[in-house]
C-alpha cells in the first residue's frame, strides 16, 4: 500500500461523513479513522462498497487540527504487546454466542476506568522517514455523566527512528500528554464537547442504552441503520466503540455480541491473541487487504483490545503485519484522581 500525502478535499470529503449525533472520539477511535482515511487515498482502485467501508470511521472536527499536523501514515506496527497463533478455530457466530453466555456486569462502582496502550509505527511523507510510538490513554467516565470526568495521556515510551529510516531531529510525539478534567467530559482538549447531550454507541450513556433492543435480530438492525446500510465495517466499528467504553451493561453486551454473530463476513481471524499479557480470540472483518479485529476473552465475555492486521500481501507489507494494535482493560472503581 503506498503513502500518499492527504489533501484537503480529500478531508473535507471524509469530514462529511461525520454523524452529527455521536460523541468525542476516542484517541483510538481517531488512529483508526485516519488510516482508513489514508487507506482510501490509496493508487490501487478499489471496489466501491470496500471504499465506503474504508471512509466510513468519522473524523471528528476536534480532532481535524491533529490530523492535519501530524501528516503522517499509520503503516505497519510491529507490537510486542500482541502475539498470535492460528489452528482450527470455532465459528465467529459460535464463538459470539458463547461469549453472550458468560458476560456479566461491573461491579456497581460510579465511575469506570478504561486504559488503552498502544503501540505503532508511524512512517512520513513520502515514507523516507519511519518510528515507533507507544501511548498510554485512560479515561474515568462517571456513571452520572454530569459528574467530573477525568482523562489522562502519556507517552508510554519516547517516539524512536527505526534503524536507516531516521529523519532529522527527534521524532514528532504522537499525542499532546496532560490531564484534562471537566463536567459532561467537555475537555479542552476536545473542544469542550458535551458528552451529556451527545450519546451513541462510543458514549452509550442510559439515554442512549434505553433505545438499544435486547433482542439480536432487532439489535442487528439497529445496528445496520446506524451504520448506513449493510456494511459490516462500520457496523463493527460501532460495536467496537461501545464495548470499549466500558458502559454497557451486561444484557446489552451479551445482545451485542449475538448481532455481531449475524454480520456477513464476520470471521475468526486468529483464535489466540496475547494482547498485554491476557489471552483472548480475535473476531473481525476483511477491509480490502486487512482483518480488523476485536479481541475478546470468549471465558469472561470481556473485550480485551483491538488490531489491524495485513491479511494479504499489499506490495509494501506481508500478511501477517499488524498495522495498528491497542490493549484495553475496564475496571470499576470508586473514585477518579483529584491531581
Amino acid at each position: 500500500m503506498a503513502d500518499h500525502d492527504i489533501t484537503d478535499a480529500q478531508l473535507d470529503s471524509a469530514l462529511a461523513h461525520l454523524n452529527e449525533q455521536e460523541p468525542t472520539m476516542t484517541q483510538q477511535a481517531f488512529d483508526n479513522g485516519l488510516t482508513r482515511l489514508r487507506a482510501a487515498t490509496t493508487e490501487t482502485a478499489a471496489p466501491q462498497d470496500e471504499l465506503h467501508e474504508r471512509r466510513h470511521r468519522r473524523v471528528r472536527p476536534a480532532m481535524v487540527a491533529a490530523a492535519s499536523v501530524a501528516a503522517v501514515a499509520a503503516v505497519a506496527v510491529a507490537v510486542p504487546l500482541f502475539s498470535t497463533s492460528n489452528s482450527a478455530p470455532a465459528s465467529a457466530a459460535t464463538l459470539l454466542e458463547n461469549t453472550a453466555d458468560r458476560t456479566t456486569d461491573f461491579a456497581p462502582n460510579p465511575y469506570r476506568h478504561i486504559t488503552i496502550r498502544e503501540v505503532g509505527i508511524t512512517v512520513g511523507q513520502p515514507g523516507n522517514t519511519a518510528y515507533r510510538e507507544s501511548t498510554i490513554t485512560e479515561q474515568w467516565t462517571p456513571l452520572d455523566p454530569t459528574s467530573t470526568w477525568v482523562l489522562r495521556q502519556q507517552l508510554a515510551a519516547p517516539s524512536q527512528w527505526l534503524a536507516g529510516r531516521a529523519g532529522a531531529g527527534a521524532p514528532p510525539a504522537p499525542m499532546v500528554a496532560g490531564t484534562y478534567k471537566a463536567s459532561c467530559g467537555r475537555f479542552s482538549y476536545t473542544a469542550g464537547v458535551d458528552r451529556c447531550a451527545q450519546t451513541g454507541w462510543d458514549n452509550p450513556q442510559p439515554s442512549f442504552i434505553k433505545t438499544l433492543p435486547t433482542e439480536p435480530t432487532e439489535l442487528f438492525n439497529r445496528l445496520v441503520r446506524d451504520a448506513g446500510g449493510m456494511k459490516p465495517a462500520a457496523i463493527f466499528d460501532l460495536a467496537q466503540e461501545s464495548l470499549q467504553s466500558g458502559l454497557l451493561p451486561a444484557q446489552n453486551r451479551a445482545a451485542l455480541f449475538r448481532a455481531l454473530a449475524k454480520v456477513k463476513g464476520l470471521t475468526v481471524t486468529s483464535d489466540r491473541v496475547t494482547l498485554d499479557g491476557r489471552t483472548g480470540t480475535g473476531v473481525g472483518v476483511r477491509i480490502g487487504t486487512d482483518d480488523h479485529e476485536i479481541v475478546i476473552d470468549p471465558g469472561t465475555g470481556n473485550y480485551l483490545g483491538s488490531r489491524v492486521v495485513v491479511a494479504a500481501d499489499d506490495g509494501v507489507l506481508q500478511a501477517g503485519t499488524v498495522r495498528q494494535s491497542s490493549s484495553a482493560t475496564v475496571e470499576s472503581v470508586s473514585t477518579a484522581p483529584t491531581a
